[in-house]
């Protein structure tokens, strides 16, 4: 590996710089907005959008893209951290919390922002602007986070109880509804909203009631052949306590051991309409089909 010069670094830390310039000059900025304006306000979750990456692209593609000028600031650091995402973030905030407010450090990232995933995306689709959160859409589950987490949250002035508050919990209820499967007549030859989810993935939703109706009246308004009803019914009261391990043995097998090869070698399950359930129930959860999760995972997500 060849050393780094302070010149192949300095270029390097421009990559942040270069993309806030190109920002207000990328061609496929929306055409309706001040270039000064954009990303709007330039303040908030800003993300990826035209113009955010682009120096940063040039340089990785190995173009001859170069610094008109460099000048040695002659600046010192306690920390430079490298890559300001979440944890980049994290790590520069904890560092001060411990060695305190008067050290120096220095944050550098690929785009003209920081945030990593917790910001928004854009998308230029058919003329269209289209904006997505970019992968952080909520925090799950931060009062169950680790001790650190939780301080962290606290640290940085987020109000974990203000959810509680500020979220209508009742919603559903007062409007008559809850966890649902629905089964369209392109695949499953009708169409059939059954008021029962097939998982507990409801869970994480607050507020949202769960199955309306038992295991066995879902499954008999399930638009499935008499095996497949059988076979679902028979997954649903399926369990650990049917693989006869225990301990490490038990850990060893659910974190290793592929979810259909379980549903197929343990539970006996061929019937393609309740695997094709299995395969897409947990795509919301891990963006993957369930073939591509161990037992313990398809668990975890419900």
């Amino acid at each position: 590996m060849s050393d780094i010069t302070r010149r192949d670094f300095v270029n390097g830390t421009l990559m942040a710089a270069g993309g806030a310039l190109l920002s207000a000059g990328g061609q496929s900025m929306p055409t309706n907005v001040d270039a000064r304006d954009y990303p709007p306000g330039k303040t908030g979750l800003r993300g990826s959008h035209p113009g955010s990456n682009e120096a940063a692209h040039r340089l990785a593609w190995g173009s001859s893209f170069q610094a008109a000028s460099v000048h040695d600031m002659d600046e010192h650091y306690d920390l430079i951290v490298v890559g300001a995402g979440l944890s980049g973030l994290a790590a520069a905030f904890f560092y001060r919390q411990q060695y305190g407010a008067d050290i120096k450090i220095l944050l550098l990232d690929n785009h003209d922002d920081f945030g990593g995933h917790a910001k928004r995306n854009e998308h230029s689709v058919g003329g269209r602007t289209l904006i997505s959160y970019g992968g952080s859409q909520t925090l799950v589950e931060p009062s169950l986070a680790p001790t650190e987490v939780r301080g962290l949250f606290a640290g940085i002035g987020i109000d974990l109880q203000r959810f509680d508050e500020a979220f209508d919990q009742s919603f559903y209820r007062r409007h008559g509804l809850g966890a649902v499967t629905y089964f369209n007549d392109g695949v499953f030859g009708r169409d059939t909203v059954v008021r029962h989810p097939f998982c507990n993935y409801y869970n994480y939703i607050q507020g949202l009631p769960g199955a309306a109706i038992t295991n066995e009246e879902a499954v008999a308004q399930a638009p499935l052949s008499a095996r497949g009803k059988q076979q679902l019914l028979q997954v649903l009261r399926g369990g650990t306590h049917l693989l006869g391990l225990q301990g490490e043995a038990l850990e060893r097998y659910l974190n290793s051991t592929n979810y259909f090869d379980y549903l197929r070698n343990r539970l006996g399950v061929d019937d393609p309409a309740v695997l094709r359930m299995a395969r897409h129930s947990g795509i919301d959860w891990s963006n993957a089909g369930t073939e591509l999760l161990s037992v313990a995972e398809a668990k975890e997500c419900g």
